[in-house]
């Protein structure tokens, strides 16, 4: 897929100010609302350098600590809390798109009184590509289950991916991939393309209505799969990251230059002496 096209993938999601409540692990999304990009946070593989930190947003979301609440809450307050868990069935999807092909969006959102003014970036953001399919009202409160679940689910997709460039009997590899596309294009039901032109920049524009941010993730992932570059794991910190170079090991300097000065510490340090055996174990009778 060229460059010009990844640059005019476009969609509206919402991030808040958000009530935690540390007990419980419940975030609950709090006005006022802004709208940004999700696809800003995209990064296709021939983009990556061999020095950047850039991830895409699917892998900044599995380095988060999910039981780490306040890891939570600095992801969820930055790219906005995941959305609705489960797309939904046939009837209920079709009532779903019926209903918002009819919404007002940014005027009916503005007329609310609680969404940004409409000279803001935000509401142009909305005024440009405003074909999402969920507006704010429906992004409902989540807790670290939620959270824990979506970063499970996500790491065995790419798992599933890992294990087919393996050689795999027919048998298996024709399991893994039929359930590597249930997974992804079941986070993929609730998004639909819409074409949109662009008044700004003049050009026609590729837009996706989202019903989740977690299917924005999975669109970003089938990307990446189906893009030049390699889903990787990371051989220090375990994470998972789109390796933009054949060459690519880690999936940042700052993991490449932990590995290289343990390596360096290891090797000053040398084999161990039988003295030193002695010193730091039980010598042998």
């Amino acid at each position: 897929m060229n460059r010009r096209m990844i640059q005019t993938f476009a969609a509206v999601w919402w991030t808040s100010k958000l009530k935690v409540e540390s007990e419980s692990g419940i975030f609950t999304p709090e006005p006022p609302w802004k709208a940004y990009n999700p696809f800003d946070s995209y990064y296709r593989a021939e983009d990556l350098k061999q020095n950047t930190e850039d991830k895409s947003l699917p892998y900044r979301f599995l380095a988060v600590d999910s039981q780490n609440i306040e890891q939570v809450q600095g992801f969820c307050q930055q790219f906005g809390l995941l959305g609705p868990s489960e797309p939904a069935d046939d009837i209920v999807q079709a009532m779903f798109l019926d209903h918002f092909d009819s919404f007002k969006g940014p005027e009916q959102w503005r007329r609310e009184g609680d969404l940004i003014a409409s000279a803001s970036p935000e509401a142009s953001l909305i005024e440009r590509l405003g074909f999402n399919r969920a507006g704010y009202n429906d992004i409902g409160e989540m807790d670290m289950h939620r959270f824990r679940n979506a970063q499970v689910s996500m790491l065995k997709a790419i798992e599933w991916i890992q294990q087919l460039k393996l050689r795999l009997k027919d048998d298996q590899a024709n399991d893994t991939r039929l359930l590597l596309r249930i997974r992804v294009n079941g986070k993929l039901s609730s998004m639909r393309p819409r074409l949109e032109w662009n008044e700004q920049e003049a050009f026609w524009q590729m837009g996706w209505a989202i019903g989740s941010l977690e299917a924005a993730m999975y669109m970003m992932l089938l990307l990446d799969l189906l893009g030049p570059g390699n889903i990787l794991a990371c051989p220090e910190c375990k994470h998972p990251f789109l390796g933009g170079r054949d060459w690519t090991v880690y999936c940042s300097p700052k993991c490449r230059n932990t590995f290289r000065q343990r390596e360096k510490r290891n090797k000053k340090k040398g084999p161990p002496t039988q003295k030193g055996r002695l010193r730091h174990g039980k010598a042998r009778r």
